[in-house]
């Protein structure tokens, strides 16, 4: 609980700075961003109010590591699908009574807070008693733990300690993603980018699948690595088989149809950037199987290591960007995505695989 907090908090606190940032009035001049939220009073009250949110998300995410822990997936399911639903409903009924966005995110905000006090806390309870005391068997609602905030500077030193470095890494995998797409705004146009972002979209699939696979998978994972690599190999080759089959069904559908494809889904001027998509479709797989030794390497508790990796796998991007893009255009970003991809399955790879303590952090 206390580490939803901590994280909530710092949340809390950088919507603060940012809003305060966008409506500094000295220092040096106003970039596009902080021209166009200064513009608007109330801007930084929304940006504020977003961080309310989020504090709020980041306390259900600590909700959903301990169903995790007990692999109660369909829980989490529940909350997700009652938090979407009542979001809609709330945003929707906010936004048509005041038409300000201010009201609609903090509609947003409340009614997260409803599922969370409502329907993630007594869950959670039930998910520390069970963790408590595994031997017995999920018995519904009855007896729950109480569940409240812990302070501790150790606690905080530990999760700082567990979190910085896959922080880093996420970031860094982040830009590296995009990464192709902001040299290819700078020599291309918005046009080019515009073609290249919808052609792309489509490979979003295997990420949201890997996603909900990958989640599901760790807690296992984890107590697979500790007591049975031999189970532990084998729930990473399940979870690799997953995009290799899906690519394996798609493209030659895809070939067979031909460029047709994206007349159909998109306009007809998509259709000459056929061999584009099926370069973002090959990416997407690898990018997914490169998650999927991620949540590998998480799950053995290599954490340190990864942000040195993800570092690496940044400053191949940069270069094969500034290589090929400016001559290669849509096609060269597709390929520079695919080699950073590429990139990152190896560089997880021998990471999962090295022998020893390098990269690791013990997680209790």
């Amino acid at each position: 609980m206390n580490q939803g907090l901590v994280l909530g908090g710092v949340a809390v606190l950088s919507a603060v700075a940012v809003a305060g940032w966008v409506r500094q009035p000295g220092g040096p001049a106003p970039s596009a961003v902080q021209t166009a939220v200064a513009s608007q009073p109330a801007t930084a009250g929304v940006v504020i109010a977003v961080g309310f949110a989020k504090c709020v998300e980041s306390i259900a995410d600590t909700v959903y590591g301990h169903l995790q822990s007990v692999e109660r997936m369909d829980r989490i399911a529940v909350s997700m699908l009652l938090k979407g639903l009542l979001s809609v409903l709330a945003v929707s009924c906010a936004m048509w009574i005041s038409h300000d966005v201010l009201t609609g995110v903090l509609a947003l905000t409340l009614a997260w807070l409803a599922v969370l006090l409502a329907y993630d806390f007594p869950i959670a309870a039930k998910a520390a008693m069970y963790r408590a005391q595994p031997p017995q068997p999920w018995s519904g609602f009855t007896n729950p733990i109480r569940l409240g905030p812990r302070w501790s500077a150790a606690g905080v030193v530990q999760i700082g300690r567990l979190g910085l470095p896959l922080a880093i890494a996420s970031l860094f995998l982040a830009l590296a993603n995009n990464v192709p797409r902001y040299f290819l705004e700078h020599w291309h146009g918005e046009e080019a980018l515009g073609y290249f972002t919808a052609l792309a979209h489509p490979t979003a699939a295997f990420s949201i699948l890997l996603s909900a696979f990958g989640q599901a998978a760790t807690p296992r994972m984890a107590s697979f690595y500790r007591s049975n690599r031999r189970e532990f190999r084998k729930v990473v080759l399940m979870l690799a088989a997953v995009p290799i089959i899906a690519l394996t069904i798609a493209i030659p559908i895809l070939v067979k149809i031909g460029p047709a494809t994206l007349a159909w889904l998109y306009r007809g001027d998509y259709a000459q950037f056929f061999p584009v998509f099926l370069i973002l479709l090959v990416a997407g797989a690898t990018w997914s199987l490169a998650s999927v030794l991620g949540y590998a390497a998480t799950a053995a508790g290599k954490l340190a290591g990864q942000a040195p990796v993800s570092g690496f796998v940044l400053t191949a991007t940069l270069v094969a960007s500034a290589v090929v893009i400016r001559s290669g255009g849509l096609i060269g970003a597709a390929l520079v995505t695919l080699v950073a991809a590429a990139i990152t399955f190896v560089a997880y790879l021998v990471l999962l695989l090295w022998r020893g303590d390098w990269g690791r952090v013990a997680i209790q």
